[in-house]
């Protein structure tokens, strides 16, 4: 079963109410537009949902496929000690990916890692009683150019083409660390710049080509890690008619907070 759905969902810490239950109310906008979000993907009814994801483990110079048989949460690190949740590994798939890789000649490594970190498992978290069926295939970006990326998100479109499963793609990604004042950086041009391009070039058929030309210092100096998963999921759909439903944008810490869903036509 070919690629079903796709969507765009931040990674903040402080969006999970465990960890972030004072700043709720300034992330009101982002949290019922998650909640939407929760609902579209279950309408989708996917099997394996792919989480593109800029942080945890790394390779140099290549794309890290966690395929480990099952995840798990630690929050450890943010001074959550209660949240548990635990999801279905996808091996097969990442193996599949793996095989399509090397004869492509990607680089890939496989990673065998129970605990899924952060930046996939804190959008997985807003979703519970929609994924409880659905396995998990964390996949992270690589320390190579944004053709790269584009190229790579290309070759994982052929092989869920190929899947027997519903397949969804969810890009864990958070817009520019400077979009105003607030942020820990503070304020930088290039910060909203960023966001603005980003937010527009979504929406277009030409979504790979209109990242590949944001200018290159204006991706540096806006901080964005979601930039490369963004990458990853405009290689994806590049070949696809889609319908963009933007759900929300906000910065109430700074950072560029967008979740959107991407819906195949």
């Amino acid at each position: 079963m070919p690629l079903v759905g796709a969507a765009i969902a931040p990674h903040s810490p402080l969006l999970w109410p465990t960890i972030g239950k004072a700043y709720q109310a300034q992330v009101k906008k982002t949290g019922r537009a998650l909640a939407s979000l929760a609902q579209e993907l279950y309408a989708l009814r996917p099997q394996v949902i792919v989480v593109l994801h800029p942080h945890g483990p790394s390779h140099p110079g290549a794309f890290v496929l966690n395929v480990a048989e099952k995840l798990t949460v630690n929050l450890a690190e943010f001074g959550d000690l209660v949240t548990t949740a635990a999801w279905r590994g996808s091996p097969s798939l990442g193996h599949r990916i793996q095989e399509r890789a090397e004869d492509h000649g990607f680089p890939v490594k496989l990673l065998y890692e129970s605990t899924a970190s952060y930046d996939a498992a804190i959008p997985l978290l807003t979703l519970p009683q929609h994924i409880s069926t659905a396995s998990i295939l964390p996949i992270g970006s690589a320390n190579l150019d944004p053709q790269a990326h584009v190229h790579w998100g290309s070759l994982l479109a052929e092989e869920f083409h190929h899947s027997r499963e519903r397949v969804v793609v969810l890009a864990s990604a958070e817009l520019s660390h400077h979009a105003s004042a607030a942020a820990p950086g503070g304020l930088r041009p290039e910060g909203s710049a960023f966001d603005s391009a980003v937010l527009k070039a979504v929406a277009k058929q030409t979504f790979n080509q209109q990242l590949l030309k944001i200018d290159p210092t204006t991706v540096e100096l806006a901080e964005a890690c979601g930039y490369r998963p963004l990458l990853i999921l405009a290689g994806i759909i590049k070949r696809q008619r889609t319908v963009v439903r933007r759900l929300s944008y906000e910065h109430p810490f700074g950072i560029g907070l967008a979740v959107a869903t991407i819906h195949l036509a």
